[in-house]
């Protein structure tokens, strides 16, 4: 592996001043990708997934807002009524509130053909208490909220999770596989496009180098035959102003 380098600097060596500076703006150029495009990608879909999180957990608030009264009154008709509406929403899966005592009260989820139903249990088991906020598996969800207004979290407090089991609380499913996916799109259209911006950047630095290096070429010619036609003169259209000053000198 240790003569690759070797041979590519060797390579480099004996190519033109145009080809040798190219040859170290591309490797350059492939370095900046390789390092830049996983970690941009990364911080995309850690972004979204930190964004998911967040509006799942606001989810799971509404929804313990929105079930507390029903809740407290037995009334499970307006209770399934207010958890479809929440079921409802994009990249929602399920919802399911647990009364005080950790026994399920209703779960509403949508089935995989888009239908949304409702599940009374009626196991008198009682579930255990959660452990934390949100569970999270791959680009799939689950956040918990207690249905106590004061042990819901805020700014500068803490959320006291095995109290829910004398709360009560709601849990929601959410996947953000469709948020992700976009996410991802919107990552490839905007990298395609600093493809392409770095490809023209390329391009110009090639232009750049050809009009550069053409003078130092034809100085070299000039200076080739300076000894056969020593009353030439070199005409430069162009060049830096070193290389003019070195062909009126050669003139």
């Amino acid at each position: 592996m240790k003569a690759v380098p070797r041979l590519f600097a060797h390579w480099v060596a004996m190519r033109s001043l145009r080809t040798q500076l190219m040859a170290i703006a591309i490797v350059l150029c492939l370095a900046a990708m390789a390092i830049t495009v996983p970690l941009s990608l990364a911080s995309v879909q850690r972004q979204t997934e930190q964004e998911s999180i967040q509006w799942a957990q606001a989810l799971a608030r509404m929804a313990a807002h929105a079930a507390s009264v029903p809740l407290a009154d037995d009334d499970f008709g307006a209770l399934d009524a207010a958890l479809q509406e929440v079921v409802a929403l994009p990249g929602v899966q399920a919802v399911r509130v647990v009364r005080p005592g950790g026994y399920e009260a209703l779960r509403v989820e949508r089935r995989d053909e888009g239908g949304i139903v409702s599940i009374r249990s009626r196991s008198g088991q009682a579930l255990p208490a959660p452990a934390q906020g949100h569970v999270l598996s791959g680009e799939r969800l689950h956040a918990v909220t207690s249905l106590l207004t004061a042990n819901r979290g805020g700014e500068g407090q803490a959320v006291d999770y095995p109290q829910f089991v004398r709360e009560g609380w709601v849990e929601v499913a959410f996947s953000f596989e469709a948020r992700m996916a976009a996410a991802r799109k919107s990552w490839v259209i905007a990298a395609t496009g600093i493809l392409v911006l770095a490809l023209l950047a390329l391009g110009t630095f090639a232009l750049f180098l050809r009009r550069t290096v053409q003078p130092i070429r034809a100085l070299a010619a000039y200076a080739s035959t300076l000894a056969d036609a020593p009353g030439d003169t070199l005409l430069l259209r162009w060049g830096s102003q070193e290389v003019r000053e070195l062909g009126r000198a050669l003139n």
